[in-house]
Protein backbone atom coordinates (compact mmCIF):
# COMPACT_ATOMS: atom_id res chain seq x y z
CA UNK A 1 0.00 0.00 0.00
CA UNK A 2 2.76 2.49 0.72
CA UNK A 3 4.38 2.06 -2.43
CA UNK A 4 1.48 2.52 -4.08
CA UNK A 5 0.36 5.76 -2.57
CA UNK A 6 4.25 7.05 -2.71
CA UNK A 7 4.45 6.37 -6.70
CA UNK A 8 1.26 8.10 -7.98
CA UNK A 9 1.58 10.31 -5.58
CA UNK A 10 3.51 13.26 -6.93
CA UNK A 11 5.70 14.74 -4.41
CA UNK A 12 8.82 17.09 -5.43
CA UNK A 13 11.62 15.82 -2.66
CA UNK A 14 14.11 18.42 -1.97
CA UNK A 15 17.72 17.31 -3.01
CA UNK A 16 19.34 19.14 -0.35
CA UNK A 17 16.78 16.58 2.06
CA UNK A 18 18.37 13.58 0.05
CA UNK A 19 21.89 14.63 0.50
CA UNK A 20 21.80 15.20 4.14
CA UNK A 21 19.98 11.43 4.51
CA UNK A 22 23.17 9.96 2.39
CA UNK A 23 25.33 12.05 4.67
CA UNK A 24 23.64 10.92 7.66
CA UNK A 25 23.62 6.86 6.50
CA UNK A 26 27.66 6.84 5.20
CA UNK A 27 28.33 8.35 9.01
CA UNK A 28 26.30 5.36 10.27
CA UNK A 29 28.51 2.82 7.99
CA UNK A 30 31.79 4.50 9.27
CA UNK A 31 30.43 4.26 13.11
CA UNK A 32 29.74 0.97 12.99
CA UNK A 33 32.98 0.74 10.62
CA UNK A 34 31.92 -0.40 7.30
CA UNK A 35 34.00 0.54 4.52
CA UNK A 36 31.68 2.91 1.85
CA UNK A 37 32.43 4.23 -0.87
CA UNK A 38 31.60 7.61 -2.37
CA UNK A 39 30.11 4.80 -5.59
CA UNK A 40 28.35 3.04 -2.94
CA UNK A 41 26.08 6.01 -1.15
CA UNK A 42 25.27 6.53 -4.90
CA UNK A 43 22.76 3.16 -4.48
CA UNK A 44 20.73 4.43 -1.64
CA UNK A 45 19.22 7.35 -3.07
CA UNK A 46 16.47 5.50 -4.91
CA UNK A 47 15.98 4.41 -1.10
CA UNK A 48 16.32 7.98 0.42
CA UNK A 49 14.02 9.67 -2.33
CA UNK A 50 11.33 6.84 -1.60
CA UNK A 51 11.72 7.24 1.94
CA UNK A 52 11.68 11.58 2.38
CA UNK A 53 8.75 11.29 -0.51
CA UNK A 54 6.52 8.58 2.11
CA UNK A 55 7.66 10.82 5.31
CA UNK A 56 6.14 13.81 3.11
CA UNK A 57 2.82 12.29 2.02
CA UNK A 58 2.08 10.87 5.64
CA UNK A 59 3.00 14.20 7.47
CA UNK A 60 0.99 16.53 4.71
CA UNK A 61 -2.03 13.70 5.38
CA UNK A 62 -1.64 13.84 9.13
CA UNK A 63 -1.58 17.23 8.88
CA UNK A 64 -5.07 18.01 6.65
CA UNK A 65 -6.77 15.06 8.33
CA UNK A 66 -5.69 16.05 12.01
CA UNK A 67 -4.43 12.49 12.80
CA UNK A 68 -2.85 11.90 15.50
CA UNK A 69 -2.03 9.15 18.15
CA UNK A 70 -3.80 9.38 21.51
CA UNK A 71 -2.41 8.38 25.20
CA UNK A 72 -4.76 5.96 24.90
CA UNK A 73 -3.63 4.44 22.03
CA UNK A 74 -0.02 4.19 23.47
CA UNK A 75 -1.74 2.42 25.96
CA UNK A 76 -3.25 0.25 24.26
CA UNK A 77 -0.35 -0.51 22.39
CA UNK A 78 1.40 -1.07 25.61
CA UNK A 79 -0.59 -3.77 27.26
CA UNK A 80 -0.91 -5.63 24.15
CA UNK A 81 3.17 -6.04 23.58
CA UNK A 82 3.44 -6.38 27.25
CA UNK A 83 0.53 -9.24 27.10
CA UNK A 84 2.08 -10.73 23.92
CA UNK A 85 5.93 -10.51 25.78
CA UNK A 86 4.56 -11.79 29.14
CA UNK A 87 5.86 -9.09 30.89
CA UNK A 88 4.08 -6.39 33.70
CA UNK A 89 3.12 -3.30 31.68
CA UNK A 90 5.74 -1.36 33.70
CA UNK A 91 8.30 -3.82 32.30
CA UNK A 92 6.90 -3.03 28.93
CA UNK A 93 7.34 0.76 29.23
CA UNK A 94 10.66 0.26 30.77
CA UNK A 95 11.46 -1.63 27.41
CA UNK A 96 9.94 1.02 25.07
CA UNK A 97 11.98 3.74 26.73
CA UNK A 98 15.57 2.76 25.78
CA UNK A 99 17.35 2.99 22.70
CA UNK A 100 14.44 6.25 21.43
CA UNK A 101 12.10 3.20 21.14
CA UNK A 102 9.41 5.48 22.47
CA UNK A 103 9.57 7.99 19.67
CA UNK A 104 9.69 4.87 17.10
CA UNK A 105 6.39 3.41 18.65
CA UNK A 106 4.54 6.77 18.10
CA UNK A 107 5.91 7.13 14.72
CA UNK A 108 4.95 3.76 13.63
CA UNK A 109 1.41 4.17 15.32
CA UNK A 110 1.23 7.04 13.27
CA UNK A 111 1.72 5.66 10.40
CA UNK A 112 -1.05 2.53 10.79
CA UNK A 113 -3.51 5.47 11.57
CA UNK A 114 -2.23 7.09 8.21
CA UNK A 115 -2.54 3.79 6.58
CA UNK A 116 -5.96 2.89 8.10
CA UNK A 117 -6.90 5.90 6.52
CA UNK A 118 -6.14 5.54 3.02
CA UNK A 119 -7.26 1.90 3.38
CA UNK A 120 -10.84 3.28 3.99
CA UNK A 121 -11.00 6.27 1.55
CA UNK A 122 -10.03 3.42 -0.58
CA UNK A 123 -12.56 1.42 0.44
CA UNK A 124 -14.87 4.17 -0.13
CA UNK A 125 -13.69 5.64 -3.29
CA UNK A 126 -13.77 1.84 -4.44
CA UNK A 127 -10.47 1.36 -5.32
Amino acid sequence: MQRQVRDKTQVEVPNKMVENYLDNRMEEFKKQKQEVNENGREQYRPMAVNGIRWSLLTNKIMTDEKIEVLPSDTENWINGFAQSNKVTVEQAKQLIAQDNRASNLIESLLEEEVLDFLMETADKNGG
